[in-house]
């Protein structure tokens, strides 16, 4: 009974052996010219903690200061080119907001024993400001993505979007 056991497993282990070679060097069909185009030339923007990348080419890239990298990426497209102008001219705006808001925020304590109107004040106009930065980033986010996708609509239809 052991014997068998041994038996079996040993002609399937041949088998094996036999089949493995034959199933390795069948061929993989190769991607079509438009896929190899898709996964060569199309870019996304992944986001985390650390910052923003693209990837390109299954390869990760830093958008560099200021986004110029990416822009440089973008700029085979005019349309995709304008929308990343308008995504970095809403990034502009809510940076000076956020700055003026946070500049209101160290300042009012040094109001309020002078003036404390001026200081609740103060106080509104900085949190104002701060959360007025909110829809203008959402808006700033989806004009970045917008530009991403003209720009890879752009590479797979050979068109000048």
């Amino acid at each position: 009974m052991i014997q068998t056991s041994l038996l079996r497993r040993g002609r399937l282990l041949a088998f094996l052996l036999l089949a493995l070679p034959c199933l390795a060097s069948a061929q993989i069909p190769s991607a079509t010219p438009t896929l190899r185009t898709y996964d060569r030339e199309t870019i996304y923007i992944s986001s985390n903690f650390w910052g923003t990348r693209y990837i390109k080419d299954s390869r990760s890239y830093s958008v560099g200061m200021g986004f110029r990298k990416l822009k440089r990426e973008l700029e085979v497209s005019p349309m995709a080119l304008e929308e990343f102008r308008q995504f970095r001219r809403s990034r502009r705006t809510a940076t000076l907001l956020t700055v003026a808001g946070l500049a209101g925020f160290l300042v009012v304590p040094a109001l309020i024993p002078r003036n404390e109107d001026a200081a609740v004040a103060t106080l509104l106009g900085s949190t104002v400001a701060v959360f007025a930065t909110i829809p203008i980033n959402i808006q700033g986010n989806n004009r970045l993505a917008k530009s991403v996708w003209l720009h890879n609509r752009r590479v797979m239809s050979g068109d000048n979007y």
